[in-house]
């Protein structure tokens, strides 16, 4: 066996090992600096913080927001944070950078094409036009998939790069663009004239999850379960119904008017499909995104 093949098998062995139940592990104010973009699924992280799961699960979570991904990209690659709330096109194209990064588990991403026009109430209606979004991300995937499948005609419409999330909101209320994709709640906070419609259903794939760096889960054996205990617990708090989600809109730059109790319930922090991780593997493939091999088994470890 060469030295490179038994150097790889080391490093996801050590991977598997991190994200695995350990016992007698001893843990006591572990910082976790994890970055978030202005959507939900940074609340069970601003709730879990402020309830104190995570800090009873003995991690001192360390909140960064962003409001464009390359700029939360950038921090991520230049060591200042060990984790991010994001999606699989970023895990494969951080590690394609030399970023190593793993997918401990699903989160509750939500999407919708906001548009400038009031009653499109499905996509028949919606006439096309500029729409904004950020090039080689999960906007772009989501809006091909669309595409594909017919839900929209690609001769109708214009992709426009509009990285910051709220510029891409503020410009389709001025009107500068027909539509945006957005996460919510960005997207359901359209002026009173316009419109949201959703992109995943029960049938869509799932590309939302929790990155984490390759660094500080070999750092810090069994930290997976303990991630996963807190975000659950967080959860479960949000399920009841009683949060206060002042904090969140605040921290996370979420428009004013935005109902967080909507997106209620979230699901426990589970593994992400296969099948979810090929379709984006594909997609990513197809874009040349991407030279390198990767598999869903060393990738995803929860």
């Amino acid at each position: 066996m060469s030295k490179k093949i038994m150097f790889l098998l080391a490093g996801v062995m050590l991977l598997c090992a991190s994200c695995s139940p350990q016992k007698n592990v001893s843990y006591e104010n572990v910082k976790f600096r994890i970055g978030l973009m202005p959507d939900v699924t940074g609340v069970p992280f601003v709730v879990g913080r402020d309830e104190g799961f995570f800090a009873a699960n003995g991690i001192n979570i360390e909140i960064v927001t962003f409001k464009s991904a390359q700029d939360r990209d950038f921090a991520l690659s230049a060591g200042q944070l060990d984790a991010t709330s994001s999606d699989i096109i970023s895990l494969l194209l951080f590690n394609e950078s030399g970023t190593k990064m793993t997918s401990i588990g699903r989160t509750d991403g939500r999407y919708g094409l906001a548009t400038g026009t009031s009653g499109v109430k499905s996509y028949s209606d919606f006439s096309g036009g500029k729409i904004g979004l950020s090039f080689n991300t999960l906007m772009e995937y989501m809006l091909d998939m669309k595409i594909e499948s017919g839900d929209i005609d690609l001769s109708k419409i214009e992709k426009t790069s509009v990285p910051a999330l709220p510029l891409r909101l503020e410009m389709l209320n001025n009107g500068q663009i027909e539509a945006a994709m957005l996460p919510e709640p960005m997207a359901s906070s359209v002026s009173e004239t316009g419109s949201v419609l959703p992109l995943l259903d029960s049938e869509s794939p799932k590309p939302s999850v929790l990155l984490v760096t390759a660094e500080y889960l070999a750092a810090n054996d069994g930290i997976c379960e303990k991630i996963e205990k807190a975000y659950n617990e967080s959860a479960a708090y949000l399920n009841k119904g009683s949060a206060d989600y002042s904090k969140c809109i605040s921290e996370l730059s979420l428009p004013e008017n935005s109902d967080l109790s909507l997106f209620v319930p979230y699901n426990k922090l589970e593994k992400t499909d296969e099948s979810e991780f090929l379709s984006v593997l594909e997609w990513v493939k197809q874009k040349d995104l991407v030279k390198g091999e990767y598999e869903y088994k060393n990738l995803v470890v929860r």
